[in-house]
């Protein structure tokens, strides 16, 4: 270690990096359920345009 450095000087950069790391993986987290949530409302609404689509058209 080098010469000025303390242990718990060295502790706390840990703890506020482990902090950032938390709450960049619970942002990350909570985006891809997001994008998740809403590929899912689009899919469900693309499907039901779709089969309302076919249910409209003429019938051979």
């Amino acid at each position: 270690m080098e010469p000025g450095i303390s242990f718990s000087a060295l502790e706390e950069d840990i703890f506020l990096l482990k902090q950032a790391t938390d709450a960049t993986l619970s942002d990350t987290i909570g985006l891809g359920q997001k994008m998740q949530e809403a590929f899912e409302r689009h899919a469900v609404s693309a499907l039901s345009s779709q089969v309302l689509w076919k249910a409209l058209q003429p019938q051979d």
